[in-house]
């Protein structure tokens, strides 16, 4: 019987950014990757701070292939949750226990830092 569970990932995403050298958890002591169990990702709550508008751009990463967004050739951006945590529905499957998750981002602000926090909904 599968159960659901949630984890939890974060990370701070620095004023002046640049998307050439973007920030993620895999460098990052206070907010690193997250190790997933095998089972199914079924969705992410994301949540990027009011005031963002358009400033910070991210990405999800399952073992260093981009799961959101699904083009892996774009970024999300901040004002997709501009106002409150927004449920992004997918269907990633984890076979093997220990798999990472991590996020990686940049910000355009020139003056105001961002904390990205992704809640993994799985079922394991």
């Amino acid at each position: 019987m599968a159960k659901t569970v949630v984890y939890e990932i974060a990370l701070d995403v620095p004023a002046n950014t640049p998307a050439s050298s973007p920030v993620s958890t895999k460098d990052n002591a206070d907010y690193p990757t997250v190790a997933l169990p095998a089972g199914q990702i079924d969705g992410f709550y994301i949540t990027v701070p009011e005031g963002a508008n358009g400033a910070v751009f991210f990405r999800i990463k399952v073992n260093d292939h981009v799961v959101f967004p699904a083009n892996s050739n774009q970024n999300g951006f901040s004002n997709i949750t501009n106002v409150a945590a927004r449920y992004i529905p997918t269907t990633v499957c984890i076979d093997a226990n220990n798999t990472t998750l991590d996020l990686e981002a940049y910000n355009l602000s020139p003056s105001y830092d961002y904390l990205i926090l992704v809640d993994v909904v799985m079922e394991v």
